[in-house]
């Protein structure tokens, strides 16, 4: 999952484990092998097994010199791994954006006796695409999930089994033949300009996903940054015993060794961690959810039920509200209960917080973002008038042949992330336990 956070208030982050540099650090074996490595040669130094004239003849501006070229290609490493990260993002949401658009289109654009049946049909293709494209990505199949969840019938599986190529490409396809075949019937008779170019959409990012998973940061530069690394880490640990010229105060370096080796290695490992963004790293999507999610919610959009415009006559009121331009201090609204929860924290202070309140209190943190904080305040309800629906202001617009009587649907309903689905595990055994 991605890891939350309060950028305004960085001490916070000193406390958590999931997702900082306490997880990726400390349990990087490389981190411990040096660190070992610079306490022996200060022991040694200590103790007088190495003199002051068996120093390395190793100016500071060398190992000057070779930390500023381990900087820069770290540096452009986990930039160039940043953006990948940013990019696969943006694609997997612009997937399930385009989606939506596509099912809100067909559920108001289609009609006749086949508008339900076309409309699910495209809703089928594009989950299907969804949920391939990243079966694809985690090396797996999963056709019998796919079929169980009536999101693909037998013979369409045994179709894409047999293609050679991209999957998803023969989905987008399938999406333009019920467009055409919607046309045909009579079941559409406007334009499909912008549910043609959604589902191109769809395709593209699809297919860009899965090929940008193929295509890794080049090999040879991973290889490069990690012997450089490694080798200038090796030689810091050794060199820097010999800085101070009393063999007692040796133990000194180490303080700014472990600073130094604790910086390096926390570059590294972010960037080794976002690499992948589909995986088990704290920082990961949680790409399982995303697609449930999606898959929840175009279900909920075919239903007309949901759908209160469609009814006859609609559900409606008199557009006049007025809005407030200004809030005084002695009308500022008291604000709601706020959820909390209990950070992730190191073991040691788990046990103080619940004794020290200013402690608990600050390893607190709500739920609620800053732009939550404001739709609180700004758009607050008048005491009186919880409900927000007068059943007297209802405008008829006669629009449908048919009536629907109204339902009201749970506001927590369209969460995506209420169901995970999922244990843990790689993203191809997060697969494979989704189903």
């Amino acid at each position: 999952m991605v890891v939350s956070y309060d950028a305004k208030r960085p001490a916070q982050s000193m406390l958590r484990y999931k997702g900082t540099l306490w997880e990726y650090v400390l349990f990087n074996g490389w981190f411990w092998f040096f660190l070992a490595m610079n306490l022996m040669f200060i022991a040694m130094r200590v103790t007088g097994l190495l003199h002051i004239d068996d120093a390395p003849l190793i100016p500071a501006s060398t190992l000057a010199i070779v930390g500023s070229l381990v900087s820069f290609g770290m540096v452009i490493f986990l930039n160039t791994v940043l953006s990948r990260f940013n990019d696969q993002v943006k694609m997997m949401i612009a997937v399930g954006g385009n989606l939506f658009n596509i099912v809100s289109m067909a559920v108001c654009m289609f009609k006749g006796k086949s508008a339900e049946a076309r409309a699910q049909q495209l809703a089928r293709y594009g989950n299907a695409m969804n949920h391939i494209c990243y079966y694809t990505m985690g090396n797996v199949t999963n056709w019998d999930y796919l079929i169980a969840k009536n999101i693909l019938t037998l013979e369409e599986t045994e179709i894409l089994k047999t293609f050679r190529g991209k999957a998803t490409n023969l989905l987008a396809s399938w999406m333009f033949d019920s467009l055409e075949m919607a046309r045909d019937e009579g079941t559409l008779k406007v334009s499909v300009r912008e549910m043609q170019e959604c589902i191109m959409a769809m395709r593209a990012n699809t297919s860009m996903l899965q090929d940008v998973q193929r295509f890794p940061p080049p090999l040879g530069y991973y290889h490069f940054l990690v012997m450089t690394l490694h080798s200038w880490l090796g030689l810091l640990a050794y060199s820097t015993a010999y800085i101070p010229e009393k063999p007692e105060k040796a133990w000194i370096v180490f303080l700014p060794y472990i600073v130094v080796l604790f910086a390096y290695m926390g570059l590294s490992c972010i960037a080794y961690a976002h690499v992948d963004p589909f995986g088990e790293d704290s920082s990961d999507v949680d790409i399982i959810a995303e697609i449930d999610g999606v898959l929840r919610q175009t279900q909920q959009i075919l239903k007309k039920s949901i759908h209160p415009a469609l009814r006859n006559p609609p559900m409606t009121k008199n557009f006049d509200s007025e809005i407030s331009k200004s809030h005084s201090r002695e009308n500022t609204p008291t604000p709601g209960k706020e959820l909390h929860h209990q950070i992730s924290l190191p073991l040691i202070l788990v046990y103080f917080a619940p004794k020290w309140k200013r402690l608990a209190r600050y390893c607190k943190e709500s739920n609620v973002s800053e732009l939550g904080h404001i739709v609180r305040y700004r758009h607050k309800l008048p005491a009186g008038d919880k409900d927000g629906y007068d059943s007297a202001s209802i405008i008829e617009i006669p629009d449908r042949d048919q009536s629907h009587n109204p339902v009201h649907v749970h506001e927590g309903s369209m969460n995506i992330m209420e169901h995970r689905g999922y244990d843990g595990g790689s993203m191809g055994q997060q697969i494979h336990k989704s189903a």
